[in-house]
């Protein structure tokens, strides 16, 4: 019976989504839910998980003296879980931009050894003489010497 229920409102929402039915049935069954739902982040949903694992290890429970406590216990164990979380996201985050930026490189430089060689040098280069310009010391010059030998 509910199952039949479920199926005509889906039918509903499905081939009539604009019709006053359709549009019932999406607020409530759509909209209403996903509000709600949007306000839980990632420490509820650790929470929620260990408060179920400690519901079911009754052990436990009693080992910690009260519900108060298991509930204390949970809240201190999910902080850390979501800690290891947040801090293993930035060490993911700061290792794959490393790695894209080391894989980059990488393929820029396969890429460009075989699609793109270097063509051969046409030039020679030449290389360049500076001419020699006498000592800036020299006052007497090249025939005055000559004549105080002779």
């Amino acid at each position: 019976m509910i199952e039949c229920t479920l199926l005509v409102a889906m039918a509903i929402l499905w081939r009539f989504p604009d019709s006053v039915a359709g549009q019932v049935l999406h607020r409530w069954t759509v909209a209403a839910p996903a509000s709600l739902l949007g306000g839980i982040e990632r420490r509820h949903f650790i929470f929620l998980i260990l408060l179920l694992a400690l519901s079911l290890a009754g052990e436990a429970v009693l080992m910690m003296g009260s519900a108060d406590m298991a509930v204390i216990f949970a809240w201190d164990i999910s902080a850390y879980i979501d800690l290891i979380i947040a801090g293993w996201t930035v060490a993911t985050a700061i290792r794959a931009k490393s790695a894209i930026a080391t894989t980059g490189a990488r393929t820029r430089r396969i890429v460009g050894r075989t699609i793109r060689p270097r063509a051969a040098r046409t030039r020679k280069t030449v290389q360049r003489t500076t001419a020699r310009r006498p000592a800036a010391n020299d006052q007497d010059g090249p025939d005055l010497h000559a004549l105080a030998v002779a």
